[in-house]
């Protein structure tokens, strides 16, 4: 009995440490944020050139050319929400009243969006572009596949910051056109997939099970390169909301998991939903083989995902920066994208997951160790109000 007690007191020491150091990583991280915006500016422009603010909203500074080949004209500054977190863009705007160039301040987007965007030559195609133009996406600008809502939301952070210099600068008329609901076919077959495997859930249906398992895997896994990740629930935790009319699928992904896992006390999104916990069943399927490990080792996989989940939050949380402690391997698998701990993890985690069912799932994944904890959480407030009602 006495062992008993002490083994809880212990766990309840280690779970507020736990919170206490999340919730100490949070504040520095906040604390350690850059506010300097004229010091990261004037390391990206040509030495010498000197900047003179002529507005604060927008923040605007007017530079004066050095040499006949030098810029001369304005920068406007800019923020906006992707989807990592904030972005801070520089708008060059020359004085034939045209975009100049565009410089990435700061960005927490992942890296593998942020690279596609770059080797397709995204922020060109706005050079020479009229600041009065619309900068629509997928009209006058186009959008890279399969990093559609980082494209988007760099072109609002563009058209915001030449909008700006065309009114205040240049006195110029400019039509704004009211920003539509981005709700389209990839946001309907989400929210299909959603009701096809609560629906095969309920009725306890395997083939309604195995059919949104394959679709998703191609739906979100190889066509948009979109599996939840713990960086999407670090955006939450961080207060980076992108906007819910452009960015719906974001909010219907990451918010509609969260509400069903709570609402319905089912974690719908490993169940089926998930592009790569669906190839390890698969890969689990075709070799037959699935070792059982004894329960002290399964206890202590179960504190490992946990730990790692935890990890990967206090990385977030002090570099404010989702992507950061995302180490799923899912961008390299369908995408081909990553950072190298993903690129190592990924081999191992398709072995494993030949002899081990669900192998990544099990033993590592922090979207299901956030799941779990949103269900336990459900349940606890359950037996909390049953108790007062009581």
């Amino acid at each position: 009995m006495k062992q008993s007690r002490k083994k809880s007191i212990f766990k309840n020491i280690i779970r507020v440490l736990a919170f206490l150091s999340l919730a100490a990583a949070y504040v520095i991280g906040y604390i350690n944020t850059d506010h300097e915006i004229l010091r990261i500016l004037e390391e990206r422009i040509s030495a010498g050139q000197e900047l003179t603010k002529i507005s604060d909203n927008p923040l605007i500074y007017e530079t004066q050319a050095l040499g006949e080949d030098s810029f001369s004209g304005y920068y406007v500054i800019t923020k906006t929400k992707g989807w990592g977190g904030p972005l801070l863009i520089a708008t060059a705007i020359n004085r034939q009243r045209a975009v100049h160039e565009v410089l990435v301040l700061r960005h927490k987007e992942t890296p593998s969006f942020f690279n596609k965007l770059q080797r397709k030559e995204f922020f060109n195609q706005f050079k020479e572009k009229n600041i009065a133009s619309p900068f629509l996406p997928k009209e006058d600008i186009d959008t890279i596949t399969q990093a559609t809502v980082s494209s988007e939301a760099f072109i609002k952070a563009i058209r915001i910051g030449s909008h700006s210099a065309a009114k205040k600068i240049f006195n110029l008329y400019v039509l704004e056109k009211k920003t539509k609901w981005n709700f389209g076919l990839n946001e309907i077959l989400l929210l299909g997939l959603f009701l096809v495997l609560l629906t095969g859930l309920l009725l306890k249906n395997k083939l309604l099970r195995y059919f949104a398992m394959t679709a998703a895997f191609v739906f979100l896994g190889f066509h948009l390169n979109s599996s939840l990740s713990i960086a999407h629930f670090g955006s939450l935790l961080l207060g980076y909301f992108p906007q819910v009319k452009i960015h719906a699928f974001w909010w219907i992904l990451v918010v509609g998991t969260l509400m069903t896992a709570f609402l319905l006390k089912r974690n719908l999104y490993c169940y089926g939903l998930c592009p790569f916990g669906n190839l390890q069943e698969l890969n689990s399927r075709i070799s037959g083989i699935n070792i059982h490990l004894n329960s002290r080792i399964l206890k202590i996989t179960k504190y490992m995902s946990r730990f790692l989940t935890w990890l990967a939050l206090i990385l977030i949380f002090l570099t404010t920066k989702p992507y950061m402690g995302a180490y799923e391997p899912f961008p390299v698998l369908f995408g081909l994208e990553g950072i190298e701990i993903q690129w190592f993890i990924l081999p191992v985690i398709i072995l494993g997951s030949f002899v081990f069912t669900r192998f990544f799932c099990r033993f590592f994944c922090p979207v299901g160790v956030v799941l779990n904890f949103t269900i336990k959480a459900r349940r606890k407030l359950d037996k909390y109000v049953g108790n007062i009602v009581k």
